[in-house]
This record gives C-alpha cells, structure tokens and sequence, in this order.
C-alpha cells in the first residue's frame, strides 16, 4: 500500500511539475496610484528603472511616476494642473537623466516639459496650439529634440530653450521612430515619410499593408532600413475591421501579413537583448475592439507566442534596458513581466 502511495505522490508531483513548467508567464502589478496608464517609458542605461504617465479621468488628475525596482514599487514626480493629462514621457537616450513629457491640457493646448534631473523638477519649454499625444524623437546633435504633434513638426537644437517649426507633408495625425544611419521615420495611419535632415524634408517611405491599412505604431530594423514591422487596426462603420501585425522587406512597398492578426495592435517594441525579438500589445474596448493583450516574437515578426497578459489588453509598451523585462500600460494599472532568458553555453 504504501508503495502505491509512493507511486501516485511521485506521479502527482511530475504532473505538477509539467503543469508548472507549462504555466503562463507571472505578471504583476502594484499601481501606479492612479491607474489609467497611457504611457511607459524604460530608462535606456539602468533596467529596472521604468516611468508611467497615469491618470484618474473622474478625479481629472494625472502624474508622472518612477520605479527604480522594475515597478514593484512607483513614486509619484510631477503632477498635472487639474484638468490636465499626461499622454507622453520619453528619456533622452544620450543624456538619460534628461526627460521630456507632454501634457494635453483644459486649455485644448499641448505642454511640453522638460526635467534634467530623472524628473524631480520639470520646466515648461513648448506649449503647442493643438491638442495631441506628443511623439518624441532624439535629433543627430546633443541636444537636439523632435517632436511631432498631430499634423504639425517641431524642431529645438538646444534641449527646447529655442523652437522651430517645420513644414510637413503630413495629413493625418504622425508619430516618429528612429531608423539606421540617423534617418528619422514619420509615419500616420496610411503613409510612411523618411527624413535624414531633422524634418527639413521629407521623402516618401511606403504605404501601410492593403489589407488593414491603418499603421497604428512602426517600428524600423537598425540594421536594415528595409525591414518594417508594423502594427496596424481599422475600424469602420460597423466597428473593428482588420488588426494584426504585418511586416515588409522593402520599405513598405509590400507587406506580408504575421501569424498575429485580428486584434487591434497599438504598439510594437524591438528587443535590446536580441537582434531578432520583439513585442506587441493590442488595446481592448468593450463591445468595439476584440480582446486584446502583449506577444512576443523571435523572428523578425514574422510569428507571435502570446504572453498571457492578465488583463483584456494594454495600449503601450515598454522593454527594459537589458531585455529583461516588459512594461505594459493599461487601463488599471502598469503590468510587468520578468523575461527569461536563454543562455547559450559554447561546447568545450
């Protein structure tokens, strides 16, 4: 008897062990305090540091936070004026304790803020006569800073102590990514521009995918400006239409559709840790979008692995300097992930 005991424990514990093994990756939460959030933002130089716009719209108040533990923990930086939102924070990737944060106010304007000491006092450099969801981009000079706002492009070669403004091709509401070789892509929900000169001119750099054509966030190989990834949702007179991610090998002249579709891709993230790997999220909205959530890819985007995010989607991610780690924005909080990875041991 007891030897058949011993048998169905032992078996009971590989059964537990295979069903640990299989289990979905642990994410975790622990706010921020007000927990609309729209944005984050990982430090580029140190991994666990992490920054998330967050907002209470009843409430109309919005702050920006900072996590030195990978977001176990969040501290409050700045506050909005009340009616005020946060819908932005990039760190400077030269100069990594200099951070930029737009703010869309009751005012129907756009602040820019500037912080140079990893956000513990921020300034007023840019107020915008549009209201938009700022896209941020380094420039080619140390201090150099673009942003696109709506249809509109601005220019500061001095960390935003003086302003141009930049006329533009654009016609639809434009956010900025980064290429190889300093070139910096511009893209909307049906074109892609490239500019080499900091938004003095623009060249067209592709078309969104036939199929779904709604560019929602681009991504470009720095090693390859060939390659695109794109994450893409429409919407039309019925609600959603077409979403997934699709990716192009000529500069969007055409585009292949991934293995992740029929979901409403908000944003897509390259991996530092590898050459190959990325990251996707899809927003949710009862009874428009489908569910959404984050995946992971380790090849070029061409095919998605679900990472079981706990909530029906997220709008905006983030990957830790080292790879380590993935950050999402949702509607109830900052979600992160601890990533495992695999290390390769040369045979002796």
């Amino acid at each position: 008897m007891l030897s058949n005991m011993r048998l169905v424990l032992v078996a009971a514990l590989a059964v537990s062990a295979a069903t640990t093994a299989a289990a979905a990756p642990y994410w975790s939460t622990s706010g921020p305090p007000l927990p609309l959030v729209n944005s984050v933002a990982a430090a580029p130089d140190v991994d666990d540091v992490v920054y998330a716009t967050g907002s209470q719209l009843e409430a109309k108040e919005s702050a920006i936070y900072e996590s030195v533990d990978g977001g176990s923990t969040w501290t409050p930086l700045v506050q909005a004026p009340q009616g005020d939102y946060w819908s932005e924070v990039f760190v400077d990737p030269r100069e990594t304790g200099r951070l930029f944060a737009g703010a869309q106010t009751s005012g129907q304007t756009t602040t820019i803020y500037r912080s140079t000491d990893r956000g513990q006092v921020w300034n007023i450099i840019l107020t915008i006569s549009t209201v938009c969801g700022p896209s941020f981009a380094a420039g080619h000079g140390a201090d150099s800073l673009l942003i696109a706002c709506g249809t509109r492009f601005f220019h500061t070669p001095d960390a935003g102590l003086t302003w141009d403004e930049r006329p533009t091709p654009f016609t639809e509401t434009t956010k900025l990514t980064p290429g190889p070789a300093s070139a910096l892509y511009a893209y909307g929900a049906s074109r892609i521009f490239r500019s080499a000169d900091e938004g003095m001119s623009w060249l067209d750099a592709g078309n969104a995918p036939a199929a779904c054509p709604g560019i929602l966030s681009l991504r470009v190989d720095p090693g390859n400006a060939l390659h695109y990834v794109a994450g893409v949702g429409a919407l039309g007179t019925s609600g959603f239409r077409c979403g997934g991610v699709f990716t192009s090998v000529n500069a969007g002249v055409s585009w292949t559709a991934s293995d992740l579709s029929g979901v409403y891709v908000t944003d897509v993230r390259l991996d530092p840790s590898d050459p190959h790997g990325m990251f996707a999220c899809a927003s949710y909205i009862a009874g428009i979008l489908p569910k959404g959530g984050v995946w992971r890819s380790s090849d070029d985007g061409q095919t998605w692995q679900t990472l079981h995010l706990p909530v029906n989607g997220a709008l905006r991610l983030s990957v830790s300097a080292e790879g380590s780690a993935v950050h999402a924005a949702t509607p109830t909080g900052a979600y992160d992930l601890a990533l495992r990875k695999t290390r390769v041991v040369p045979p002796r």
